[in-house]
């Protein structure tokens, strides 16, 4: 990381070096938390000292340079700050004042979407700016490393050139050149805020799926710059169990937590009934516990007798007893989704907004797909 400033400026590193380093942090936990969700871990390769410490170095250019970000950069690869195994995420005392306005910019973001390592966008140095205004924030700072990395892609799904058009996604915003259709933004289909690629297929996914647009074209979690660590070893202990194909989510109906209470397909937000305490069991299997009721478990009805939403094969609410149908098997299916299997072998299914989730036959369709994501 660089802490760029003019000759005329008074040098503010001392006062903001421990904000940088956490912004540093922050940045890298959003890539954690995403990439821990598709089942293997990403982090940003900061460079740092001795004592793993990200360092930031300082640099002064002439005060002119501020008024113009691509003087600022021609002077920062002039003077050296240009090696082909760096990325220069760059915290700059700007003071130009665009008719737009921005908070940040990333000259050095590259239209290639080869898949293989010798991408432009991981073999070039490149700059990422961000502002030292009240917007130098993580979520600015990983947006403009993420194009520096090479996101997003023209070609890729729900482009719209060089961004997105998904609410929460790190990487979306209207940029006046969203497609029709949709001609505006869309919901994710994960639901979550500030995500790296909720769509999971648009520019960042550590588990591709077999067949989708990042099992042939560029996708940043293969960057160099970034670490391959250890996966979570386990599940968030308190989640959301959300089905990307439909943007639904598990929740309690009216959030009741009597016996028998249907789980149905809902929209997330962001209620207590759509939160799960996901536990493993000792045969391997897991109980999903409701957050508004600790003893209340999600169940797999077993008398067929009883029907809801036209179906006897269904979820719901019921006192934990530790049975068989209380426990569910959590079956990896690629690209960090999960079937969600019930004692009988069958599957949790996102089926009707509003209805119950039926527990069908699994037959390999994305509306028994989840993703286990933390609350």
């Amino acid at each position: 990381m660089l802490y760029v400033r003019g000759d005329a400026q008074p040098d503010r590193l001392p006062q903001l070096r421990a904000t940088l380093v956490q912004r540093a942090a922050e940045m890298n936990g959003l890539f954690v938390r995403s990439s821990d969700a598709a089942g293997s871990r990403r982090e940003i390769r900061f460079a740092h000292d001795a004592s793993c410490v990200v360092t930031v170095v300082p640099v002064v250019l002439p005060q002119y340079a501020m008024d113009d970000y691509r003087i600022a950069r021609d002077l920062l690869n002039a003077g050296g700050y240009n090696s082909t195994d760096r990325k220069y995420l760059t915290w700059a005392e700007l003071t130009e004042t665009p008719a737009n306005g921005f908070c940040g910019v990333a000259p050095g973001y590259q239209q290639d979407d080869r898949p293989g390592q010798d991408n432009k966008s991981n073999t070039q140095t490149a700059w990422a700016f961000v502002r030292l205004n009240n917007c130098a924030t993580a979520y600015v700072g990983n947006h403009e490393l993420l194009h520096v990395l090479g996101a997003v892609q023209p070609s890729a799904p729900n482009s719209t050139g060089a961004h997105c058009y998904l609410e929460g996604d790190a990487m979306c915003y209207d940029d006046g050149h969203i497609p029709n259709p949709p001609g505006k933004m869309i919901p994710c289909p994960i639901p979550a805020s500030n995500w790296l690629d909720c769509h999971g297929d648009s520019y960042f996914n550590p588990n591709p799926r077999e067949g989708g647009y990042l099992a042939s074209h560029w996708n940043t979690a293969n960057s160099r710059y970034l670490v391959k660590s250890n996966p979570n070893p386990g599940f968030p202990a308190s989640v959301l169990l959300a089905n990307p194909a439909t943007g639904w989510v598990a929740d309690v109906d009216g959030a009741r937590p009597n016996d028998g209470t249907r789980i149905k397909a809902e929209k997330h937000n962001g209620y207590t009934a759509q939160h799960w305490a996901l536990t493993k069991q000792a045969d391997g299997r897991y109980q999903f516990a409701a957050a508004i009721a600790s003893d209340k478990v999600l169940d797999s009805n077993i008398d067929r007798g009883r029907v809801v939403d036209g179906t006897s094969y269904f979820s719901h609410l019921w006192k934990n007893f530790s049975s068989d149908n209380q426990k569910w098997t959590l079956r990896p299916v690629g690209g960090g989704l999960h079937q969600v299997v019930g004692h009988d072998g069958a599957c949790l299914t996102a089926n009707e907004y509003g209805k119950v989730l039926g527990v069908w036959t699994c037959t390999g369709q994305e509306n028994q797909n989840w993703r286990i994501l933390p609350v």
